[in-house]
């Protein structure tokens, strides 16, 4: 991160702060259902009644249908129906480049195939939030603004994360990738148009993405990126936040942030708030039996052995701070949840517990199960022969093995 370091002299930084006055118009690319404007409007409540700025939106582009719904259903709160005299045809023109499963957008057939009803929502929703839709779709123009002196833009860019999440499949960031996360670039046309036809740019750019676009294989493009940003004039800030934890919240939810000031400003990022709270004060202290592990899962969870790295070193209970819930399909990741044990201490290693009373009861003997281990007690034959091929040891519950000369085998007893 040194790179991103901003200039100092021996009193901070030598660039003044940029202050929000007046009207703020608010540009959400990537605007999901408005996450961006929300906490600009928290802002803008804490000013109390003597305010300096307001915040009003202005427009957003975001293709995925559930999205732009919510979008309006929370902020913008306009339920005209705008589709009165309208065709569907030309209805249809309007909401071109929708998609129902943010991987891609639906066809004009597909658009067609659509019930009325479905497509006057759709419709009535774009309007009202101003949606552009498609970002490959919009010209700079569209962003429909004209002063960057009398009034303030801000305009977000959250691009999507899939292809460079942990959680994702890591394709590329790269221009050109044709990739979800390589609609970034669209956002470079978007300023580079409105450059070339003499139109203001936005005096705030503000990116929040997973922590993963700092890694090695996307940090070069998000280099080349800064570097076009400060082509336009911005001044770059660069820090990755733990964004719940930080803010008094019990929960691990690392994003990079970067605010890009038109001009040569500086910028401090908040500074972090006490935890007040644990993970446990916000749970409920009475749950349904149904979500108790079983036995079989905390063996699951607890597992130890070449194939199986799930608990990636460790199976912690009654964090003190909460991990961010994985809801990738397919994937199970079972360090990732939030276990409670009443019994246990904060952040506490469920093996470390299970093994120490499973020793107490018995021996563990090494093999390639789920867990890493077959567990003996008294009675129980073992053999751990060296000239085993497929298994490490073996465990016959209440059975002696055949003895040996190598005394490789034997019977557990209690001392």
């Amino acid at each position: 991160m040194g790179e991103y370091v901003q200039q100092l002299n021996l009193f901070g930084s030598v660039n003044p702060h940029f202050k929000l006055k007046g009207k703020i118009k608010v540009i959400e690319l990537f605007a999901g259902i408005g996450s961006q404007i929300k906490a600009l409007k928290v802002l803008e409540k804490a000013q109390g009644k003597n305010k300096v700025f307001t915040i009003e939106h202005h427009k957003i582009c975001e293709w995925a249908y559930n999205s732009y719904v919510m979008y309006n259903l929370i902020h913008t709160k306009d339920f005209t129906d705008y589709s009165v005299g309208k065709t569907k045809e030309e209805m249809l023109e309007r909401i071109k480049g929708t998609s129902v499963d943010y991987n891609k957008p639906l066809t004009m057939d597909q658009l067609k195939k659509k019930p009325i009803e479905w497509v006057r929502k759709a419709y009535n929703s774009c309007i009202a939030t101003n949606n552009l839709v498609d970002i490959s779709n919009v010209k700079g123009r569209d962003l429909d603004f004209t002063d960057n002196v009398n009034e303030t833009v801000v305009m977000s860019y959250s691009f999507p994360c899939q292809d460079i999440s942990l959680s994702g499949n890591q394709a590329s960031l790269e221009k050109g990738s044709g990739t979800r996360s390589g609609l970034l670039w669209e956002v470079e046309r978007l300023l580079e148009e409105r450059e070339r036809e003499r139109l203001p740019l936005p005096n705030i750019l503000l990116l929040e993405n997973v922590a993963n676009l700092l890694s090695q294989k996307h940090l070069s493009h998000l280099k080349s990126w800064e570097e076009k940003l400060s082509s336009f004039g911005y001044t770059n800030h660069i820090k990755v936040l733990d964004t719940a934890k930080n803010g008094g919240i019990p929960q691990h939810r690392e994003r990079v942030f970067m605010i890009s000031i038109l001009g040569d400003y500086a910028y401090d990022f908040p500074a972090k708030l006490p935890l007040k709270y644990k993970l446990k004060d916000l749970l409920e202290k009475n749950v349904d039996e149904k979500y108790y592990l079983s036995e079989k899962m905390v063996r699951y969870i607890t597992a130890e052995n070449d194939k199986w790295t799930g608990n990636n070193g460790g199976a912690i209970v009654n964090r003190t701070a909460g991990v961010t819930i994985n809801t990738a399909p397919t994937q199970r990741r079972c360090d990732a949840s939030n276990y409670i044990a009443e019994d246990l201490p904060e952040n506490a290693d469920l093996r470390e517990y299970l093994n120490k009373n499973e020793r107490e009861r018995g021996i563990m003997i090494k093999n390639n199960t789920e867990q890493g281990y077959l567990f003996a007690t008294e009675g129980d034959g073992i053999d751990i022969s060296t000239r085993m091929e497929h298994h490490r040891g073996n465990v016959q519950k209440g059975k002696s093995q055949t003895l040996t000369t190598q005394c490789d085998r034997g019977v557990v007893v209690k001392k």
